[in-house]
């Protein structure tokens, strides 16, 4: 039977996090170290920028601070206000990725993994090969328990018990084995907690027993070749053929992660105590309790080991080091790389936020909080105020009204769903939505087919320094007329009850941002974030339900001619500095600008539509694309790129992820498979160099075309202007609403004219 195709989709995307930091002062000197805050300074702008905020879509900003359900926007006096809080958030972030400023605002955290498939990331941690096809398991068993404060581990032997024979004669209750009432237990037996109790319900059922112990771990079952493993049984005789020893320890249930589970386990013979070290322990604390939900297994097992008891973990070494430990024999690994390890792998700039002399942009005009410097650790010396305030924006009467509550489950981000977080370089091709295959199995069941291991945030021998990189800064592409699938409201759902059009229209929002003391290149850079550089067509997302398509903000300000003027100093800087780091492209025409502004196109939204959906999970019905998706070598694509080695070149041969868990025939099958997607990139990389090549063109054509607007008040419109020695230059003064706009045309070599267009910023 062929398995479904699931594509990796999402209802956001990512904006490539680029290598390089803008620095501010590498913008304009005066905008070295910390900004005077209080005192005048030469050039220095203030003022009030007014904002008319419309909204697009349903628009939800709850900011109660209470548990309140269902959710509604906040209301002074019964109308909805937007906190200034949400407005400077949202236009931080907007400037943090136009301005190449550092992506600071993360949190160190760590994902986990569990994942059969991942052999080189996951399995090869826990398991050797003996031959073909026989398996060891090289995870260890111990207690752990505090002693003086301290986490202390004995480590134990382990055998395994199974629950047919061994453990249903060790607890029977009214004739029924432990297995048969596992299997019609009403309890939730992927808990831990759960089986160990099912299990003590049992005549005379008791943790701490005795057992005879196969001597050495033995091939089971006999001749099958799959698992090799201590047994524990009642009688030596169910152990033949190997020799057995009577053991005294205690049984450890682990739970059902699935009714195919068939075996617990036995602790004995205790060894010396060894100290944790605290960096494990850390490990293992951010897999259990600091992730989104707390691990039910381990709060149970918690109250043991603060009430002075010891509770039964498994663990794993590094030579003779403790590497990590869990509550299962293939445990939840904390990932050997943080969030901030993976951001640094891009660049390290983008986490020297407490180096003072290289403030960037963002940091500059939004101020900062206990930064400190290089140099020094003294509290608050980094310290300085924001030059900007966002007032509350109170929406105007007749433009809104509450629609329909719905019910949802509000879920946070998830960053260890590598397929969409961690940037893929094993792609199969262009498109850059599925890794390389490396071995065909068949096109009767593509699902069994072998793809190129995913980068995850996992270490691995074969990677080349800094490979694994972090996608980039995450967005919520917008779009038109989005009816979203919600999926069935649970018990853990919460109701959201969003603003909506009223009589008068798209709800709208009135609002001013105050702003002291600012560059000239500053002030540009904030109304460029709040307008988008002057285009009417793009929109921010704000609030709530944004997955959902909500909060979809257009914002028009009224601008006097210093502000505008501001907002070419700023393109023009960082024009300037785009080219002194040689950003392909130029800064306009960068990934990362093209993909923010995409992201901020509902046009372009509209075009994207089946990849903003959410995927499925559904346990009930055993449906999970999350997981499916993954089996078929899915990746989230980027986001409305063709060309997806803009971002990345695409497998090496040399060092394609997964290819050492193959055998010589298959690695040499494999590299066949890997040699047309190298291609692939080569080509588009041709591609994407005569594409620069023509950016290059027109951008010299647009300097002409402002050198030629400059003396527009010298030569009359309609003249034709020679500019450098270059070809001949028509201007045309063309009206455009209040402005102007200069169109210049020129004759290219074969005689045809090229038109290249021109905005003014002054009346």
């Amino acid at each position: 039977m062929m398995s479904a195709s699931v594509a990796v989709t999402a209802p956001y995307n990512f904006v490539p996090l680029s290598e390089h930091v803008c620095i501010a002062k590498d913008l304009d000197p005066a905008l070295e170290g910390i900004p005077s805050q209080d005192h005048p300074v030469e050039g220095g702008l203030s003022g009030r920028i007014d904002l008319t905020l419309t909204a697009h879509s349903p628009i939800l900003v709850n900011w109660s601070e209470g548990s309140d359900n269902p959710k509604r926007f906040g209301s002074i006096d019964g109308v909805p206000h937007i906190p200034g809080s949400s407005l400077r958030g949202m236009v931080r972030n907007v400037l943090e990725i136009a301005s190449f400023g550092r992506m600071g605002f993360v949190d160190d955290a760590r994902t986990s993994l569990r994942d059969l498939n991942a052999v080189t990331d996951y399995r090869s941690n826990f398991t050797r090969t003996h031959g073909a096809k026989t398996y060891e398991s090289t995870v260890f068993g111990g207690w752990l328990q505090i002693v003086d404060g301290r986490a202390v581990l004995i480590p134990c032997d382990y055998a395994r018990v199974d629950h047919q024979d061994t453990l249903s004669s060790l607890s029977v209750l009214r004739n029924e084995g432990f297995r048969k009432r596992l299997e019609s237990s009403t309890l939730d037996t992927t808990l831990a907690e759960n089986v160990q109790r099912v299990f003590l319900e049992g005549t005379a059922a008791s943790l701490d027993c005795s057992l005879w112990v196969d001597d050495s771990p033995q091939d089971c079952p006999p001749g099958a070749s799959t698992l090799r493993y201590r047994k524990a049984a009642p009688s030596a005789e169910t152990l033949l053929p190997g020799p057995a020893t009577r053991k005294s320890g205690t049984l450890v249930f682990t739970g059902m992660p699935s009714a195919k589970k068939r075996m617990e386990f036995f602790f004995f013979d205790e060894k010396t105590p060894e100290n944790l070290p605290e960096e494990v322990m850390c490990l293992f604390l951010d897999v259990h309790e600091r992730q989104e939900k707390v691990s039910p297994t381990w709060r149970w097992r918690q109250a043991t080991l603060v009430a002075g008891g010891r509770v039964p973990v498994f663990f794993i070494r590094d030579g003779g080091r403790i590497r990590q430990i869990g509550l299962s024999m293939m445990f939840k690994m904390a990932s050997e790389c943080s969030i901030h390890s993976v951001i640094a792998n891009t660049s390290r700039e983008h986490l020297s936020g407490n180096d003072t002399p290289r403030i960037d942009l963002v940091t500059r005009i939004f101020g900062r909080i206990d930064g400190g410097s290089a140099t020094t650790t003294a509290p608050g010396h980094g310290s300085f105020r924001s030059r900007v305030s966002f007032g509350w924006a109170g929406a105007v009467a007749n433009t809104w009204r509450e629609g329909r509550e719905i019910s949802v489950h509000l879920q946070r981000p998830k960053p260890g769903y590598f397929p969409s977080y961690i940037r893929q370089h094993d792609l199969a091709d262009t498109r850059g939505d599925r890794l390389v295959m490396l071995v065909d199995k068949g096109t009767d069941n593509p699902g069994r087919n072998t793809y190129a291991a995913y980068r995850t945030y996992m270490n691995w021998s074969g990677k080349p320094k800094g490979q694994e990189m972090i996608r980039g800064w995450k967005r919520y592409p917008v779009l038109n007329n989005r009816n979203p699938h919600l999926p069935a409201a649970g018990s853990e759902a919460s109701g959201l009850v969003p603003i909506e059009a009223g009589p008068a229209g798209n709800p709208r929002f009135t609002a001013c941002v105050r702003y002291h003391n600012l560059h000239p290149v500053e002030l540009g850079a904030l109304i460029w974030a709040l307008t988008w550089g002057g285009d009417a067509s793009l929109r921010h997302s704000l609030g709530m339900g944004r997955p959902l398509g909500w909060g979809q903000l257009g914002i028009t300000a009224d601008l006097s001619l210093e502000q505008r003027g501001a907002v070419n100093s700023f393109e023009a800087a960082m024009e300037k500095w785009a080219a002194g780091n040689a950003i392909r492209g130029g800064w306009a025409r960068s990934i990362q600008i093209r993909q923010l502004k995409a992201m901020a196109d509902p046009a372009i939204g509209d075009r994207n539509r089946n990849l903003l959906k959410q995927m499925v999970l559904d346990p009930g019905n055993s449906v999970n694309g999350f997981v499916t998706a993954k089996k078929q070598g899915q990746v989230l694509p980027e986001y409305d790129l063709k060309d997806v080695s803009v971002v990345t070149d695409g497998p090496n041969p040399a060092h394609v992820k997964g290819l050492a868990e193959l055998n010589d025939h298959q690695q040499r099958e494999a590299k066949q498979f890997v040699l047309p997607a190298v291609e692939s990139f080569k080509e588009a990389a041709k591609t994407r160099q005569d594409i620069a090549e023509k950016e290059r063109h027109d951008a010299e054509a647009r300097a002409k075309a402002e050198a030629a607007s400059l003396n527009a008040e010298v030569f009359p419109p309609g003249a034709k202007v020679r500019i450098d020695g270059g070809n001949d230059v028509r201007i045309v003064l063309q009206k455009d609403g209040n402005n102007y706009r200069i169109v210049s045309r020129r004759a290219d070599g074969t005689g045809r004219e090229k038109v290249n267009v021109q905005r003014l910023t002054y009346a």
